[in-house]
């Protein structure tokens, strides 16, 4: 239970001036988890005007709601006097606050009884709702009526299916069934808190069991999602349905939440382009352009910055790339996508070939073994149309749309051995094409 310098401070300084002080919310839930704070919250009895009184270096970040951030010792510490909260009418935000002198009714207005606990500096612990016994038994259970907390911010449906994924915890059945019942009220929402939540739950160890559970509330925010659930593959090489697969390829992905927005994304297409061959075995051709085309439809709904989006629709529509060990195969890779794009194309067929039934480590394995051949072919071999003894501006007797891809089949030769890279043999070779 050791707290950081800037809290322990902070709440010396409090309780110092007379006031009530207490490390509240998802610091105490790390705390007993035994996980370091990315923040710490404190709740109080000062008011906000008392709070700024009392430290030199305050931001007025959220005074209305009786908010102030403090800078003490290289740490941004948040500082909220104990309130009550007037009706939520916009589904977002209450209209109105009551500053309160009573810890326990500022805990009562909380989403989750594992954020709705506060430490005492002398460390002892109020507990109205019962977070701790939940920690003890991993589940999230909202305070009070679910539906009534979901009703006053929407968001708190993903935040339940978040804090089940991050903390791999389970959802309590009350809970489940009014996120399910509310989902709809996720429309209001804006993108840019959407898309927040569901990276942090896609990054979460929970994250397979979360999307095999809630995928009719995901669908909400990503749709057509569920049309993969229950679409058998009827192929040798698949032991799994659509949705089940997809959900263990993200579970295996890196921990670059984009990456596994990617993965998410990277079957969507299947449902359009299943087909089967006399044998009565299933395929999906054209499902990876498909699935990228269903992606650029999505993405920026979500407000995903621009590169990230075309990045994660470059993937999808490339994830089936021919894949070899030999260090040639992966040289003409190298060249087609560049270092970047084919590491992170490694990770997804790493996770998507792990997914496929189970027993695949091994060659998810051979697949991530191959990037430390990328890296030493990066740092040591040609694989760069600047890499050849020969520029551009040396083949003006070809014309202007010629002369790209004649750079790009004499990098080719010469990465298969079949042209040496000098420059008169570039030059020659130039001629012929």
């Amino acid at each position: 239970m050791t707290f950081s310098p800037g809290a322990r401070a902070a709440l010396s300084t409090l309780t110092s001036a007379g006031f009530e002080a207490y490390l509240v919310g998802g610091a105490v839930r790390d705390l007993f988890l035994r996980r370091a704070p990315h923040d710490y919250d404190i709740a109080t009895s000062a008011t906000p005007e008392e709070i700024a009184a009392l430290f030199p270096r305050t931001l007025k970040t959220g005074a209305r709601f009786g908010s102030v951030t403090v800078l003490l010792g290289g740490e941004r510490l948040e500082i909220t006097t104990f309130r009550a909260d007037g009706a939520y009418l916009d589904g977002r935000r209450p209209e109105s606050v009551r500053f309160s002198r009573d810890i326990r009714e500022d805990l009562l207005r909380r989403d989750f009884t594992v954020c709705a606990m506060a430490l005492a500096p002398d460390r002892s612990l109020i507990d109205p709702t019962g977070g701790r016994h939940d920690l003890a038994a991993r589940v999230v259970r909202a305070v009070g009526d679910p539906g009534e907390r979901f009703r006053e911010d929407a968001l708190r449906i993903l935040r339940a299916l978040r804090f089940a994924s991050t903390l791999d915890f389970a959802l309590d059945g009350a809970t489940l069934h009014a996120a399910l019942e509310c989902r709809e009220l996720l429309r209001k929402v804006s993108a840019e808190r959407i898309l927040s939540e569901l990276l942090k739950l896609l990054s979460g160890r929970g994250a397979e069991r979360v999307l095999l559970l809630c995928y009719p509330i995901l669908e909400v925010v990503l749709p057509g999602l569920s049309r993969l659930a229950g679409l058998e593959m009827h192929n040798p090489a698949h032991a799994y349905d659509v949705l089940t697969h997809t959900a263990k390829a993200v579970s295996f992905g890196p921990p670059d939440p984009y990456l596994r927005l990617a993965l998410l994304l990277h079957d969507f297409g299947k449902p359009d382009c299943y087909s089967e061959d006399p044998d009565g075995v299933g395929h999906f051709f054209g499902h990876a352009e498909r699935s990228a085309a269903l992606a650029a439809e999505l993405l920026p709904a979500l407000r995903l910055p621009r590169r990230e989006r075309e990045r994660i629709i470059r993937l999808i529509r490339e994830h089936q790339f021919p894949f070899s060990r030999e260090p040639v195969e992966l040289q003409l890779l190298l060249a087609r996508f560049g270092e970047r794009d084919l590491l992170d194309l490694l990770r997804l067929r790493a996770a998507d070939v792990g997914a496929l039934r189970p027993g695949m480590d091994g060659e998810a394995g051979h697949v991530l073994a191959a990037m430390d051949t990328v890296r030493q072919l990066a740092a040591t071999s040609v694989h760069r149309v600047r890499d050849l003894a020969l520029s551009g501006a040396e083949l003006g007797f070809l014309p202007p749309e010629r002369i790209g891809p004649t750079l790009s089949r004499l990098l080719e030769e010469v990465i298969r051995g079949d042209l040496k890279n000098e420059r008169a043999t570039l030059l020659e070779r130039a001629r012929t094409l």
